[in-house]
C-alpha cells in the first residue's frame, strides 16, 4: 500500500528521492523527523514508555531473530560490522528456546548446559 500509493502521492514529481520512507515534503526522513512521528504515533497508541528509534531497531532484530532469522543476514539489515553487536538478541533467543524446550517436551526432561532437568 505505501509503495504502490502513498509514497507516489508523497513524492513531487521532480524529485527523484531514493530513500524508501520520506516525510510530507517529499524528501527523506531527518533524524528528527522520524523521531517526532515515533513519539506521536507512540502518544496516539497510548504507549507511556520511552520509545525512541533505537528500541523499535531492537525490537525488529529481536522479533525476526525469534522467529528464526539468520543472525548474519539480520546484522547487515542492521548495518552491524560484526556479530558481537546481536549477543544481547541471541542471548534472549537461547532463553526463550530453553523455555519452549521446558514446555513442549513430552516427557519433561530437559537436557540443557549439560544437565538433566525433571
Amino acid at each position: 500500500m505505501y509503495l504502490n500509493k502513498t509514497r507516489d502521492e508523497l513524492l513531487k514529481h521532480d524529485i527523484k528521492e531514493k530513500a524508501l520512507f520520506i516525510n510530507s515534503k517529499g524528501t527523506r526522513f531527518t533524524r528528527q523527523g522520524l523521531w517526532k512521528l515515533i513519539k506521536k504515533q507512540a502518544k496516539r497508541a497510548n504507549i507511556n514508555k520511552n520509545i525512541n528509534p533505537t528500541i523499535l531497531r531492537n525490537s525488529f532484530a529481536y522479533h525476526i531473530l525469534n522467529q528464526g532469522a539468520n543472525a548474519i543476514v539480520v546484522s547487515k539489515i542492521l548495518g552491524n560490522s560484526n556479530l558481537s553487536s546481536l549477543q544481547y538478541y541471541l542471548n534472549c533467543i537461547d532463553k526463550n528456546i530453553r523455555q519452549e524446550i521446558r514446555d513442549k517436551h513430552p516427557r519433561k526432561w530437559y537436557i540443557l548446559g549439560g544437565k538433566i532437568y525433571e
